[in-house]
């Protein structure tokens, strides 16, 4: 088991930056690759195991983000009178406040989970490595970075993709530890061609990651498949769809019927069901107008139970993605 840590509690000594934060993609983003005639979606990913983990901060910052646990020098193995060797392994020892010569905390050398900060630096990072050239300069298997003109980012214009042409046929985007590489072939034909294979950049980030001792997670990776569930949505190439899972429509027209099925339905339960309904709108954004009737029963809302009339074709719109 990985150990988890929340350090929310240092956001009120660190002031925002934004960091990579705007090259975060967007799922329905990718609603703009327009398939024409029986053209196929092939989908390769790649996702860093503890990316968290594998990102060090400054030593010097490790007492803002110390865990609230005091220690004496025997619990963490430290002889008295001695420096303090930093462990590895994400922590480091310290005593920020001398109350005694036995106390010690514990803070995190590692980029911590909830920090203001940590997305986007993460995402800086990764994009980073997508950019560098692997290898020897010199040498014949030298592998350049992705090209920026082909990445899928939620800030700028998406990429025009065509099976036409093969410059035009791939995009790739990172998203925190994240990557993935979408490719358009003219039929099903010629994507099972090629669905034994890597792609060059798939190809060049393994490299990048191998250089860099980046772990990425084995069971977590595609390599140009059909179909494959990534940021929370399906995505099936043959049909060119794009939306939730079969389990996820069930489990939101499920809770829907209940909430239809009551006379009454209680703040809470109706604030749910339009926050899952918001979520699976998204790839469906132009019917996110049907949820304006919900939201106005929400602000207005006075006693603790209200009937209310939910729009039944409301939420069945999402559903036939």
């Amino acid at each position: 088991m990985r150990v988890i840590m929340n350090s929310t509690a240092s956001n009120v000594i660190f002031l925002p930056f934004a960091g990579d934060i705007a090259s975060l993609p967007y799922v329905g983003h990718w609603r703009t690759i327009i398939l024409h005639g029986g053209e196929v979606v092939v989908w390769s990913s790649e996702d860093l195991k503890g990316c968290f983990y594998l990102l060090l901060m400054p030593r010097a910052w490790a007492p803002f983000f110390a865990f609230d646990e005091e220690y004496s020098c025997a619990e963490l193995g430290l002889a008295m009178g001695k420096d303090v060797t930093p462990p590895t392994g994400g922590f480091e020892a310290f005593a920020p406040v001398p109350l005694d010569d036995h106390s010690r905390w514990l803070g995190a050398i590692t980029l911590p989970m909830g920090w203001r900060n940590a997305m986007g630096l993460a995402q800086y990072v990764h994009r980073r490595w997508t950019q560098l050239t692997v290898g020897d300069p010199l040498a014949a298997h030298q592998r350049l970075g992705l090209p920026l003109a082909r990445e899928m980012r939620k800030d700028r214009v998406a990429p025009y993709v065509s099976a036409e042409l093969e410059r035009l046929r791939a995009i790739w985007q990172t998203y925190c530890d994240d990557l993935d590489i979408i490719e358009v072939y003219e039929d099903l034909d010629a994507a099972l061609l090629v669905t034994d294979t890597v792609h060059e950049w798939h190809a060049a980030i393994h490299d990048m990651y191998d250089e860099w001792k980046a772990v990425v997670s084995a069971g977590k990776a595609h390599t140009r498949v059909l179909e494959v569930k990534r940021l929370g949505a399906w995505s099936n190439g043959v049909a060119g769809r794009i939306g939730p899972s079969g389990e996820r429509c069930g489990d939101m027209a499920g809770f829907t019927l209940f909430l239809l099925g009551g006379r009454t339905c209680s703040h809470k339960a109706l604030q749910v069901a339009a926050g899952h309904c918001t979520n699976l709108f998204q790839y469906r954004k132009e019917v996110s107008c049907t949820l304006n009737r919900v939201w106005r029963v929400l602000v207005k809302w006075g006693g603790a139970r209200v009937g209310v009339h939910c729009p039944t074709w409301c939420a069945v719109s999402c559903w036939k993605r």
